[in-house]
C-alpha cells in the first residue's frame, strides 16, 4: 500500500514517535470528525485504535502499567473499535450520534461550503438543537442558505429572520429573503425586502448588492414593470459587470421593449438571442435553478423557437415537478407545436400545481387549455375553458380570443363576432394605457407575446368576418395584422413573431378577402398576397390550391396555371382539383386566354373524363380560337357520345348555321386533330444555334 493510500490516521502513526514522551500533535490528530469517519470505514477505525494504543504505551504515565492495561484489555479495545465505531452505517441497527456541539457546528460550516445542502441542513440543525440558546449566527446563516437552495422558501424566510434578530444589518439575509419571496410569487414583499437590504447596505458576506438588485429586477419583471426592472438590472451590472443573470434579464427586457439594436442607446446588441446565451452561462454556474430555466424558456418562446423553449421548460419542471407557471408555458409552446393532447395534460398539471404564477395567474393556463382543446377538436370543452379564463381575467384579450375561436368552430358566428370584437377592444385599451402611463407602468404580459397575440386576434377577426360576408371589414382586420408584423418583426432579431405556416394562411385569407370585395382595383393586391402565401408554405397543397383559384379569379391566368400545377404535383389525388381546373379554363376562356383555357380544361378532363360540361367548354375554346371546322368535328363526336344532350346539340346546330352563312365548307371526320389549330398550339420555336465556348474556359474532366 502506498503512503497516499493510507488514511490520515495511518499517516499519523507512521510519523508518531515510539517509546518516548507523547507528541501533543498526535493527540490533536484525533478529533470528533474522526469518529464519524470510523463509522464509514473499518480501516480508519483500526488506525484510530493504533493511535490510541501507541499514545498510551509511551510517556511518563504508561497506561499499560495500570490495572486496565492488561493484555486482555489491550486486545478488547480494538474489538470495541471495530464493532462499535468501525461498523459501516448500513450495518448498524441504530443511528450513531455524538452530542458534541463543536463537532456538528464544524460539520455545518464545512458542508455549507459544498453543494450538499441536505447534509448541511442536517448538520446545522443538529448543532443548533444541541445549544438552542446560543446566538449561533453562522449556523443559522448556513441553515438558511441550505433551506433556500433546497427550495424550502417559507422555512428559509423564517430562518433568515433568526439571523436578522441577531444581526439586523445582515443585508445578505434580507437579499435571500427577497429571493425567496420571488420564488413564492410574493412580489410586493420581494421588492420591499430587497429595497430594505439595499437601504441598510450592511454585511453582504461573500455576495454583493448585485444580488439584491438582480432579484429586485426579477420581481419587477415578473410584475410587468419592465422599464423599472431594466433599471434594477443595470444597477446590478454596475456593481458586478460579470453578473450573467442580470445581463440575461437586462437583454430580455430591453428586447421586449424594443430597445434592441438601436444606435446610440446603452442596450445596443442586447437582444433576446443575447439573453438566451447569458442564461446558458448562468445555468452553467447554477444548473439547479428552476427560475433561470424558466426565464430562458420564456426568451426562446418569444423568439418563436418553440422546440428549444419546450426543453428549457421541461428542465424547470424536472427541478420542480408542480411548477405551475412553467407547466402553463409548456402547454402554450406545445400548442404552437400542435401537440394538443400533451398540451392539455400540461395545462391540467399547471392548474393542479404549486400556484406559482406571474401577473396573469391561472387565467393564462385556462386560456391555453382552451387552445389545446380547440386543436384536439373538443370545441364545447374549449368554450368552457375560455369562459373560465374570461371569468378570471376579464381584461385579458387571450381568453376572449379563444372564446371566439371556439364559437366559430361551433358555427355560432354572431356570438364569435362579439367575442373577437371584445378581444380587439381589450387590446386597444391596453395599447392606450401603455401609450399614456409613466415610467412605472405595468405590462399585463410580455410585450412580444402581447403583440404576437394581436396578430392572432386580427387574423381570427378577419376570418370570422369573411365567413359572415363582411369582406371590407375582413380586409381591415387583415391589414391590422400586417401592420403589427411590420412594427414588431424587425424588433425580434433572430426570431419570428409568427410561424411561416401562419403567415401563409394569413396572406391566403387576405387575398380571398380582397377579391371578395368585388373592387377590381384591389384585384392586383389579391394576386400579390396569393403569390406571397405560396412563398411561406411551398409544400402546402391547400395554399397552392387557394392561390390558383385567386389568381384565376383576378385574371392572372398564367400564375393560376402554375399554382394549380404545383398543387397537382403535391397531391394529384385531390378530387377538388377538377373543379379548380374547370374554373381556370372557364375564366381564361372569358379572358380570351385560349391556350391556358385549353390546357386547364384538358387537365380537368383527365381528372373527370366523363364530364360533358368540360367537353362543351373545350368546343367553345376551339370555336373562339378560330378553329371552327375543328370545333364542329368536336361537337359531332360529343353528339355521338351523348346524343340526348340538348346543350351539345344546340352548340352543334348554331355552329353549323354560322358556317353555312359564311359559306365555309364542312367535312365531317371521325377524329379531331386539334393540333391544326395554330392559335392554341403554336409551332415550337426553333432553338438558337449553339455557340462555341470561349477558349479561356478550362476543360472540365
Amino acid at each position: 500500500m502506498s503512503p497516499s493510500a493510507l488514511s490520515p490516521f495511518a499517516i499519523a502513526i507512521v510519523r508518531a514517535p515510539t517509546r518516548h514522551a507523547p507528541d501533543p500533535t498526535l493527540v490533536t490528530t484525533v478529533k470528533p470528525t474522526h469518529f464519524r469517519s470510523c463509522r464509514e470505514n473499518p480501516y480508519i477505525a483500526l488506525d484510530l485504535w493504533l493511535i490510541i494504543d501507541n499514545y498510551f504505551r509511551i510517556g511518563e504515565n504508561n497506561w499499560y502499567k495500570s490495572p486496565m492495561g492488561s493484555r486482555w484489555f489491550r486486545w478488547l479495545t480494538p474489538l470495541w473499535v471495530l464493532t462499535v465505531l468501525g461498523t459501516p452505517v448500513w450495518a448498524q441497527d441504530a443511528e450513531f450520534e455524538l452530542e458534541d456541539f463543536d463537532f456538528w457546528a464544524e460539520q455545518c460550516l464545512l458542508l455549507s461550503q459544498d453543494t450538499d445542502y441536505e447534509k448541511t441542513l442536517e448538520a446545522c440543525e443538529t448543532a443548533i438543537g444541541l445549544k438552542r440558546k446560543r446566538d449561533n449566527l453562522e449556523l443559522w446563516s448556513a441553515r438558511s442558505r441550505a433551506l433556500f437552495e433546497l427550495g424550502q422558501y417559507v422555512d428559509a424566510i423564517g430562518s433568515y429572520n433568526r439571523v436578522l434578530e441577531v444581526a439586523p444589518r445582515e443585508s445578505v439575509a434580507l437579499a435571500y429573503q427577497c429571493a425567496s419571496y420571488v420564488q413564492l410569487s410574493r412580489l410586493d414583499d420581494a421588492i420591499a425586502t430587497c429595497e430594505q437590504a439595499l437601504a441598510i447596505n450592511g454585511s453582504w458576506g461573500t455576495d454583493s448588492p448585485a444580488l439584491a438588485w438582480y432579484y429586485h429586477g426579477l420581481a419587477l419583471q415578473t410584475m410587468g414593470r419592465l422599464e423599472t426592472a431594466l433599471g434594477s438590472y443595470g444597477r446590478a451590472l454596475r456593481v458586478d459587470p460579470e453578473n450573467v443573470m442580470a445581463r440575461a434579464g437586462q437583454c430580455a427586457v430591453a428586447a421586449e421593449l424594443g430597445y434592441s439594436g438601436g444606435a446610440g442607446n446603452s442596450y445596443r446588441g442586447c437582444t433576446l438571442g443575447e439573453s438566451v446565451v447569458a442564461y446558458e452561462q448562468a445555468l452553467a454556474q447554477q444548473p439547479d435553478t428552476e427560475t433561470l430555466w424558466f426565464q430562458q424558456g420564456l426568451a426562446l418562446e418569444q423568439l418563436g423557437r418553440y422546440a428549444q423553449a419546450l426543453t428549457s421548460y421541461e428542465q424547470a419542471i424536472t427541478l420542480v415537478e408542480d411548477y405551475s407557471l412553467a407547466l402553463a408555458h409548456q402547454c402554450g409552446v406545445l400548442n404552437q407545436l400542435e401537440d394538443f393532447e400533451t398540451a392539455l395534460a400540461a395545462c391540467d398539471a399547471a392548474l393542479a400545481g404549486n400556484g406559482k404564477w406571474d401577473r396573469l395567474g391561472p387565467g393564462y393556463a385556462w386560456s391555453q387549455r382552451s387552445a389545446a382543446q380547440v386543436g384536439a377538436g373538443d370545441y364545447e370543452g374549449a368554450l368552457a375553458s375560455a369562459d373560465r379564463a374570461v371569468a378570471l381575467l376579464p381584461d385579458y384579450p387571450g381568453g376572449w380570443n379563444n372564446r371566439a375561436v371556439s364559437l366559430w368552430h361551433l358555427e355560432q358566428l354572431h356570438e364569435a363576432t362579439v367575442a373577437i370584437t371584445t378581444a380587439y377592444s381589450k387590446e386597444k385599451d391596453i395599447l392606450e394605457t401603455l401609450a399614456t402611463e409613466t415610467f412605472d407602468r405595468s405590462y399585463q404580459e410580455s410585450p412580444i407575446l402581447f403583440h404576437r397575440r394581436r396578430v392572432f386576434t386580427a387574423f381570427n377577426q378577419g376570418s370570422i368576418l369573411l365567413d359572415l360576408g363582411a369582406h371590407t371589414a375582413a380586409v381591415e382586420a387583415y391589414q391590422r395584422a400586417e401592420a403589427v408584423l411590420a412594427d414588431w418583426q424587425p424588433q425580434l432579431v433572430g426570431g419570428q413573431l409568427v410561424s411561416d405556416d401562419f403567415l401563409a394562411r394569413l396572406w391566403s385569407n387576405f387575398a380571398i378577402a380582397l377579391h371578395a370585395t368585388g373592387d377590381r382595383g384591389r384585384f392586383w393586391q389579391a394576386g400579390d398576397y396569393a403569390e406571397r402565401a405560396t412563398q411561406f408554405a411551398p409544400e402546402s397543397y391547400e395554399i397552392w390550391y387557394n392561390s390558383g383559384l385567386i389568381q384565376s379569379a383576378v385574371g392572372n391566368y398564367g400564375y393560376a396555371l402554375d399554382a394549380l400545377t404545383q398543387a397537382n404535383e403535391l397531391d394529384p389525388e385531390q378530387p377538388d382539383l377538377a373543379s379548380a381546373w374547370y374554373k381556370l379554363g372557364d375564366d381564361a376562356l372569358r379572358g380570351y386566354q385560349l391556350p391556358i383555357a385549353w390546357e386547364a380544361l384538358q387537365r380537368a378532363a383527365m381528372v373527370t373524363p366523363d364530364n360533358i360540361d368540360i367537353a362543351i367548354r373545350q368546343g367553345e375554346v376551339l370555336d373562339r380560337a378560330g378553329c371552327s371546322q375543328t370545333a364542329l368535328q368536336y361537337y359531332e363526336l360529343l353528339l355521338n357520345a351523348a346524343p340526348d344532350n340538348t346543350l351539345v346539340a344546340e352548340r352543334h346546330r348554331n355552329l353549323m348555321a354560322t358556317l353555312s352563312t359564311e359559306g365555309a365548307p364542312f367535312v365531317s371526320a371521325s377524329t379531331v386533330d386539334v393540333s391544326q389549330c395554330t392559335q392554341l398550339f403554336p409551332p415550337a420555336p426553333t432553338p438558337p444555334p449553339s455557340s462555341p465556348l470561349p477558349a479561356s474556359l478550362p476543360i472540365l474532366p
